[in-house]
């Protein structure tokens, strides 16, 4: 059974723990898109 560095539980890693699933922290991954009208 493994144990979090994060949280100090086990069942997770601390790149998986709930416990650090923040919303308001950074780690945002995703792509961003500019579109421009053709005229």
């Amino acid at each position: 059974v493994v144990t979090c560095y994060g949280c100090r539980e086990k069942g997770n890693i601390k790149t998986n723990c709930p416990a650090r699933n923040n919303p308001g922290r950074g780690g945002a991954r995703g792509q961003a898109y500019a579109l421009r009208d053709g005229d």
